[in-house]
């Protein structure tokens, strides 16, 4: 399998390896605030928040789980 692309600007981020033969990461949703861009996703059973192409997991592995929005909500 391929691994996930993200590009924006014409630069490409690859995010999750793709490359587990039990899980098929995908990209959910993707939002953007200013200059970041970020992306909930499931990647090897776990849910994911990318930002800017760190990832951050939502979960420890333990047990799988997935992620359905991401929404941005400035500070007031």
């Amino acid at each position: 399998m391929e691994p996930i692309k993200l590009w924006k600007n014409g630069v490409e981020t690859t995010l999750g390896n793709n490359l587990d033969t039990v899980y098929r990461s995908h990209i959910v949703s993707l939002a953007v605030s200013g200059n970041d861009v970020y992306v909930a996703s499931s990647d090897e059973g776990k849910a994911k928040i990318w930002k800017n192409g760190i990832p951050t997991d939502l979960i420890n592995g333990s047990f799988e789980a997935a992620v359905n929005q991401i929404v941005i909500v400035p500070k007031q």
